[in-house]
């Protein structure tokens, strides 16, 4: 199993050696025998397919983990903009009027919704 971007690269060097013994397999060594021939080929597109097998585990973890982060990012900025808005709406002043007064104007001040600030010309 692939545990860092090391093996990962490393990985990749291998699965490109594996596949180019495998595609010379036939000319390397054109007077073996042929049941051998055939066993060392077996040999090496077994081992090709492990690495892809194990690349592609790796790739999806990373993925994985990646979406994780951005998820967990995106709930801390959500967090973030519902404590700035109690913050802001708890010294009396509603959402629309730190909007105007901001760089943006304010497109919705519902809790249930999501409030959006575009940007104005300056």
């Amino acid at each position: 199993m692939i545990a860092n971007a090391r093996e990962y690269e490393i990985t990749k060097e291998e699965i490109e050696r594996f596949a180019t013994a495998l595609e010379e397999a036939d000319r390397t060594n054109p007077n073996r025998d042929s049941e051998m021939q055939a066993l060392l080929k077996a040999a090496l597109a077994s081992q090709l397919a492990d690495l892809r097998a194990e690349l592609a585990e790796y790739e999806r973890r990373t993925a994985a983990a990646q979406l994780q982060l951005v998820e967990w990012a995106a709930t801390a900025v959500s967090e973030q903009v519902r404590l700035l808005q109690d913050r802001v709406e708890s010294r009396g002043y509603p959402m629309v009027l730190v909007a105007q007064r901001g760089t943006g104007t304010c497109t919705s001040t519902s809790r249930s919704s999501v409030t959006t600030l575009t940007p104005t010309a300056r």
